[in-house]
């Protein structure tokens, strides 16, 4: 019996050994989380001091990981801020680039995030209404000064006299009063924040006339040509103290304690004025008339001069422009004039003798054909630029800002007829209304609109919820048709909404096994409605990674999603880096038949889709250049047939990230909408006023326009209309190009003549 009770513990151990270690082995291959750092995104442009910092933990299931967040200003530098289970949390900062990731354990592995840079802007101070007034010798500077970050703002005011001595003044205030003698003088402020942020106003000029008395005589004097020099005499009277004054490109003053000077430190091809200002003992000023200076140049050689900008054909030029020029001259500094009229047969003089390399000029008309050239000097010789051409862009107006005083943001857009229809999320609820207000409904949606579509007078709003799930909505006459949700035990995101004769199609992606059979830990689906809100069936298409739906859309072969990826098996046929786009074709019933994957070593995804007379129009996000590699990002646009065979690519870009959001074709012209805070490449900085990020609408290959206000600007859709093209999208902006301004962020409404 005891043999028997032995043997059956023995069965008993050695069962549930094997057990364990079956279950040991099954966790040991379980799948590992991995960490995707959300925001601040890599190489972000932070403008606020608070920074919010999020995360998302990519699994097949919803889990709650013990979370260590590290930042630092460099790689080696970052330290601990932060631990615990939530996966977002702010932190206020100071201004400058920072380093952060996240790491977690995951039972006893420990995953990491990658790292990712940000930098927070200092806010440069704002300088306005720079003003002094003079009465008598009393003079009152005043100026109206405000810092964004609403740092507190010293002020330097530098003030020079005509002998171009400065006196440099620290002041807390904005407003200072000054007794001066009688004179000219010129000044400027500068405007400090404790960060290092400073802005210059432009050098004002005025002058202090000495009360007019009765003068006995003019001074003269005689200028006589000697080996070393030039030699300035005069009649000496006593009582009177004697100056030279001598002007050129700047005005100097010597105090003369004879009476004769020898000039000696002059320059050949620089014409000098001079002249004798007297001073008698009760302060009064007498001047002589100016006599000239000048010794041709020997060796005669004129200016050298580059034009920068605009070259010659550019065109997409807005309603302001910056002429650029860099001019090369040993001996002098010469001067500038420029001309600008509509032909070359019509142009005026817009400013002359002009030191500075830059000029803004404004007020250019739209879609207007200019001619413009420069004549430098150097006061001997004139050299003159041929004739340049450029052309201005369509007129670019802000019909309206709507939004409430919550975060609005818009979500999709609908034109039915002359009508718009703007989706759009209003804090954490989900909005549709047109763009005069008249059509204003909540959905009573705590989440975030997603797409909006119009059939036989019935509107169809698809929204994703804050929970996981997505809402369908059915509304007509402003009445609920029906309201139903979808979606599994995990996150499920809908991204695009199709009406068709034969139902509702539902583009979207899915962590949820009791959704759809994963291929991997998230997968693409489609589902199919018929049009009471009712499920037909569910499809899930991807590798055995991560997959992510962007768009869809229908063509004369079948369907074509647009998505990103991880993956590099089953329907996804390879990978280039961490993730890439697939255009992926299916037949009329649904199944895959070509997948195509495009993407450099880091992360780019698909931004829009768009499929006009055969031809599949994608424009991306992606981290590569000509050269394959940038920590910016660029706008990758693609072309290809209902076949998936590549026709037509091109990558756009500068410094900056340029991000496009919306491709719309018309014709035989390429529409993109998007926004950038590059300042060169293809959204050449065309003014000086720029933002944070500003908006950008570009005629592929014919011009792009560049706009906004000193905030955040970005277009999200457009739309062809028979009266031009409309633009809709976000702003944050309260100046430049937007007049009006209701909440943080507000929605924006624009049109470009086509």
């Amino acid at each position: 019996m005891d043999n028997k009770k032995r043997l059956l513990i023995y069965l008993i151990f050695v069962f549930f050994t094997i057990f364990s270690l079956i279950l040991i082995v099954k966790i040991s291959k379980k799948d590992v989380p991995s960490i995707v750092l959300k925001s601040p995104g890599a190489s972000e442009i932070v403008k606020q001091r608070k920074v919010k910092f999020s995360w998302d933990v990519d699994y097949k299931r919803q889990i709650t990981l013990f979370s260590h967040v590290f930042l630092g200003n460099s790689k080696e530098s970052m330290q601990e801020i932060y631990s615990g289970i939530d996966n977002n949390f702010e932190k206020v900062l100071k201004p400058g680039t920072y380093y952060w990731k996240v790491q977690s354990k995951f039972g006893n592995k420990l995953i990491e995030s990658s790292i990712a840079t940000f930098t927070i802007v200092n806010n440069f101070p704002i300088l306005e209404d720079v003003k002094a007034s003079v009465d008598k010798n009393v003079v009152s500077f005043e100026w109206n000064a405000k810092d964004p970050d609403n740092d507190p703002l010293s002020y330097s005011l530098f003030l020079y006299d005509s002998s171009n001595n400065v006196n440099k003044i620290d002041l807390k205030n904005n407003f200072y009063r000054l007794n001066l003698p009688a004179g000219r003088y010129s000044w400027k402020i500068v405007c400090f924040d404790e960060f290092g942020g400073a802005t210059e106003s432009k050098l004002n000029y005025f002058e202090i006339k000495s009360e007019e008395e009765k003068v006995d005589f003019i001074p003269t004097f005689d200028i006589a040509k000697k080996k070393d020099g030039f030699l300035i005499s005069f009649k000496r009277l006593d009582g009177y103290k004697y100056y030279l004054q001598i002007l050129s490109d700047k005005e100097r003053e010597i105090k003369l304690d004879k009476d004769f000077y020898l000039f000696t430190d002059f320059k050949e091809g620089v014409r000098y004025k001079v002249r004798l200002k007297v001073e008698n003992e009760s302060g009064q000023k007498i001047y002589s008339p100016y006599k000239e200076i000048f010794v041709e140049s020997k060796d005669n050689v004129p200016p050298n001069f580059e034009v920068l900008f605009p070259k010659d054909g550019f065109s997409g030029i807005s309603d302001k422009i910056v002429f650029r020029w860099n001019i090369k001259d040993d001996k002098t500094e010469p001067s500038v004039t420029l001309y600008l009229g509509t032909g070359k047969d019509k142009l005026k003089k817009i400013v002359s003798n002009y030191k500075a390399k830059s000029y803004e000029y404004k007020g250019l008309l739209p879609d207007t054909t200019y001619f413009w050239k420069l004549v430098v000097s150097d006061g001997v010789n004139s050299v003159e630029s041929p004739i340049f051409e450029f052309k201005t862009g369509p007129l670019v107006e802000i019909i309206d800002v709507i939004g409430t005083e919550n975060d609005d943001y818009v979500n999709d857009v609908l034109q039915i007829n002359d009508d718009i229809f703007i989706l759009m999320t209003s804090g954490e609820n989900v909005i549709l209304r047109d763009v005069s207000g008249k059509y204003n409904l909540d959905l009573n949606i705590k989440g975030e609109g997603v797409d909006v579509e119009e059939k036989d007078g019935v509107f169809y709003i698809l929204a994703n919820t804050k929970d996981g799930d997505y809402i369908l909505s059915a509304l007509k006459n402003g009445i609920f048709l029906f309201k139903k949700r979808y979606g599994g035990k995990y996150k499920d995101t809908a991204k695009k909404l199709m009406l068709s004769d034969d139902g509702i199609y539902i583009l979207g992606d899915t962590w949820s096994d009791d959704f759809v059979h994963l291929y991997g830990w998230n997968d693409v689906f489609l589902q199919k409605l018929d049009y009471n809100g009712k499920v037909i069936w569910t499809r899930n298409y991807g590798g055995s990674k991560l997959d992510e739906a962007v768009s869809f859309a229908k063509t004369s072969k079948g369907y074509v999603i647009v998505g990103n990826t991880m993956s590099k098996d089953m329907d996804i046929p390879k990978s280039y880096g961490m993730k890439d786009i697939f255009v992926m074709y299916l037949d009329k019933n649904f199944k895959p038949k070509v997948t195509r994957v495009f993407g450099g070593e880091n992360n780019d995804t698909a931004s829009a889709l768009n499929i006009t007379d055969g031809f599949v129009y994608v424009v991306s996000k992606v981290y590569f250049n000509k050269d394959r590699e940038t920590e910016d990002a660029n706008i990758y646009y693609l072309k290809l047939n209902e076949d998936g065979v590549r026709l037509e690519e091109k990558l756009l870009g500068g410094s900056g990230n340029d991000i496009c959001n919306d491709i719309k074709i018309y014709k035989d012209n390429v529409y993109l909408f998007g926004s950038t805070n590059s300042r060169d490449g293809d959204f050449y900085t065309y003014y000086t006023a720029k933002g944070f990020g500003d908006l950008f609408i570009s005629n592929l290959g014919k011009w792009t326009i560049v706009n906004g206000g000193y905030e955040e600007d970005e277009v999200k859709y457009g739309l062809i209309t028979k009266n031009g093209i409309i633009f809709i999208g976000n702003t944050s902006s309260q100046s430049g190009l937007f007049d009006k301004h209701i909440g943080n962020v507000d929605v924006f409404i624009g049109k470009v003549e086509r």
